[in-house]
């Protein structure tokens, strides 16, 4: 059997913002955003792309925030409960990416 991943695709995403003396995120955002492997191969480049498209920036001059960290993650429900997998690395993303293009996961 051949499995073949497509190259590109959208991923979900979920943009929550924290302050940093606060517990939960006050405002989320869900988005639709286009990625391709090969234009999106590392995770100065893939987190830069989620900046721009998703106009990360902006929203947070908006909230009054400042600076920020962009953390990423793929939330799977594994019975029944949201579980969150930190992606930190250029081949954790490399192995996340085509499965988030792909899937109903969030991102």
């Amino acid at each position: 059997m051949i499995f073949v991943m497509a190259s590109s695709g959208v991923v979900k995403v979920i943009l929550s913002f924290y302050r940093d003396d606060e517990g939960s995120a006050f405002k989320r955002h869900r988005g639709r955003v286009p990625f391709d492997i090969e234009n999106h191969n590392s995770m100065e480049i893939a987190c830069k792309h989620l900046i721009e498209f998703m106009g990360i920036k902006q929203q947070t001059e908006k909230f009054g925030l400042g600076s920020f960290d962009l953390k990423l993650f793929r939330l799977e429900k594994i019975d029944g409960k949201a579980e969150n997998f930190a992606i930190v690395t250029k081949a954790k993303l490399n192995m996340e990416l085509p499965f988030l293009m792909g899937s109903t996961t969030l991102f």
